[in-house]
């Protein structure tokens, strides 16, 4: 798969997020609100003079209950990245791509894959975050909860 591979196969969960993302408040009270767009980098800062009628834009997310398919689709983005990262460090089976996530676990768990644009400590986190979703992805995905 390698990295171009990486780009097109996780290109609809990246543009979901991309779009997503900025409905998400990242700090928030009754009377005034900050909101980076993690699309553009612009930080639109505002303050509420009065009440406004229908739902906020970060209300829809959850109006529309749309947070597992966030979830799922940021997972699946970690997993397409560890996955070519292992497939560029030749650590994937002359099989194919069709490694079970048992076995990239037990990769993730040593750190394995370091690709060398990305530094140890950033590997590390996300080889933690990697292993420490997988039964969350697990219950989404065989609807657990």
């Amino acid at each position: 798969m390698r990295w171009g591979g990486f780009g097109v196969d996780s290109a609809l969960e990246r543009d979901l997020l991309r779009r997503a993302l900025p409905l998400v408040p990242t700090s928030s009270d009754t009377s005034n609100r900050s909101v980076l767009d993690q699309a553009t980098g612009v930080t639109n800062h505002s303050v509420a003079a009065t009440t406004s009628l229908g739902p906020a834009a970060e209300s829809c997310i959850d109006l529309l209950a749309i947070r597992p398919l966030l979830t799922g689709a940021a997972w699946k983005v970690l997993d397409l990245l560890f996955e070519a990262a292992l497939d560029e460090a030749e650590e994937i089976p002359v099989t194919g791509r069709n490694m079970s996530i048992a076995n990239k676990s037990r990769l993730a768990a040593k750190q394995a894959g370091r690709p060398s644009g990305i530094g140890p400590t950033l590997w590390g986190a996300i080889c933690e975050v990697y292993v420490g979703t997988i039964e969350l992805r697990h219950s989404l995905v065989h609807r657990g909860i």
